[in-house]
């Protein structure tokens, strides 16, 4: 009988070995594969470039006590420009042009890089909100702060291309969010530089903090509750002219404007008048009232599906 040589053939769990090893190939390029597709389907496909893998998602700190907004009223507008009237038994200053419309508006650099980042799906304690669930994916958050912003810092004053480092502050509970609303305008009209008298009401706003945005006030102070859980801020009321109310108009600013801080305000609706000295041109008058918070922002609401604290109406100007 022929004795077999060792080398003449491969032993046979040799070729075991290989066709598994091939086998696992093939599995591990399908998954690859349908991987690549779901991430396409999902975040849009980039022909020739990856996108960059997202952090993971650091976890959530705990919760801390939020500050009270307890500090006394500071910063005001000089003299010139404010008007106080005497309005509900107390002083009602009234800061014409805070916005300082002779301020030269500086460029920035309009290119940046936010940092991508990601926010965990459950609170730090554990136990899920209402809105949330374990099974939600973590969101795709560009950016939470100005760390890796290109843009220069915003300083305070109204220059554009710049990134705001203040935070968004404190957030009232819905029954205590700010609102607003025109009570009263001229419904028949007025003509142009005709004087004419607004009345606003608003609700659930403290006015008792307003640094002056000419002064160097604005995005500068975070937003703050007061004790009982009410946001402190002011009112502004703007009127503009435009020629067409078949579109969006135009950014630009407002013809008339006036920022409100008496030191009142609660969560019952009170009434302000404010004297438009006239605009200045025949069209469409859009006269509107929004409440500010510390940051000059409209304040924060618990739900995304809430209006602000905002009203605008229209009337002709001729």
């Amino acid at each position: 009988m022929r004795q077999r040589s060792a080398h003449s053939s491969t032993p046979p769990y040799k070729n075991k070995r290989v066709l598994a090893l091939l086998a696992a190939v093939v599995v591990c390029g399908g998954l690859l594969t349908v991987t690549q597709v779901s991430n396409a389907g999902t975040n849009g496909w980039n022909w020739g470039k990856r996108r960059p893998s997202l952090p993971a998602c650091p976890p959530a700190n705990a919760g801390g006590a939020t500050q009270s907004g307890s500090a006394s009223p500071t910063g005001s507008a000089s003299n010139n420009g404010v008007t106080v009237t005497n309005q509900n038994g107390r002083p009602v200053r009234q800061y014409r042009n805070d916005d300082n419309p002779g301020q030269q508006i500086r460029g920035g650099d309009r290119n940046r890089n936010p940092r991508p980042s990601c926010t965990p799906t459950t609170p730090a304690n554990g136990s899920a909100s209402p809105s949330s669930s374990s099974t939600t994916p973590p969101l795709e958050v560009l950016a939470t702060d100005c760390s890796d912003s290109r843009l220069q810092a915003h300083t305070g004053f109204q220059d554009g291309n710049r990134c705001v480092s203040t935070s968004i502050g404190e957030v009232a509970e819905l029954a205590k969010n700010a609102t607003a609303m025109i009570t009263q305008f001229p419904t028949g009209g007025v003509n142009a530089n005709q004087a004419f008298t607004l009345r606003v009401s608003s609700r659930n706003v403290i006015r008792d903090r307003f640094l002056a945005a000419g002064a160097g006030g604005y995005y500068r102070e975070t937003a703050l509750l007061n004790a009982q859980g009410f946001v402190r801020g002011h009112l502004h009321v703007g009127c503009r002219v435009v020629n067409n109310t078949n579109e969006a108009p135009s950014p630009v600013r407002s013809d008339f404007f006036v920022a409100i801080e008496d030191g009142a305000g609660s969560d019952t609706p009170d009434q302000i008048n404010v004297n438009v000295t006239g605009l200045p041109r025949a069209g469409t008058a859009v006269c509107a009232v929004w409440a500010g918070d510390g940051t000059h922002k409209t304040p924060s609401s618990q739900f995304a599906n809430q209006q602000p604290a905002f009203d605008v109406v229209k009337f002709v100007v001729r």
